[in-house]
């Protein structure tokens, strides 16, 4: 009775304390929780199916170290029409925003504004101006106590142009681990070897 107790309450302390989409720092490229994940090189894995998946979010990718293990893991939305004031991409980058909050406290910033002497800084362009790259509209947190090792996290929107010409907006919610000094360090190293 009692070893099943022991375990019991390991599982629960291991479930608590599961990164975010449950990736972990550190965790390998060849880790099962990966095998639906496919490799770009040893650095990028892009799938679907992370361990613990956002209802909005559809598309994932890890960032791997060959030493340190999993860097960061970003999440995407699916791409949305919008009208032109951004209304329903500013909306759900603040409600993914008010989720992350609620784990890891108030955002140290919200940016939102578009490039000195851009075309297209009128609210009425808001979406075109995402889409081309001009504006910016994202929320930045630096985690006290590093949850679950996370340094970073950012929530943004972005976008593209459908091919007759309509801006489309997306969202993006990225964790950077505390490791991620050491991973980008290796990571110009070994390109550094090419020269």
């Amino acid at each position: 009775m009692r070893p099943t107790l022991l375990l019991l309450t390991l599982l629960a302390s291991c479930c608590a304390w599961a990164g975010p989409f449950g990736v972990e720092m550190g965790d390998k490229r060849d880790d099962p929780k990966f095998d639906g994940f496919d490799g770009e090189g040893s650095w990028l894995r892009r799938g679907e199916n992370p361990p613990e998946p956002h209802p909005y979010l559809e598309h994932y990718t890890v960032t791997f170290s060959d030493k340190y293990g999993a860097c960061t893991v970003l999440g995407a939305g699916s791409s949305e029409e919008d009208d032109r004031y951004g209304l329903k991409t500013k909306e759900t980058v603040d409600w993914l925003a008010k989720q992350i909050s609620s784990k890891y406290g108030k955002p140290k910033a919200l940016t939102d504004e578009a490039l000195p002497n851009s075309e297209w800084a009128g609210p009425e362009n808001w979406t075109k101006a995402i889409a081309k790259r001009e504006r910016t509209y994202e929320y930045e947190w630096e985690p006290k106590g590093r949850p679950n090792r996370v340094q970073r996290i950012y929530v943004a929107a972005t976008g593209y142009f459908t091919f007759d010409d309509k801006p489309v907006g997306m969202v993006g919610v990225k964790f950077v681990f505390a490791n991620i000094d050491a991973c980008e360090a290796e990571d110009i190293a070994r390109g550094a070897e090419a020269f």
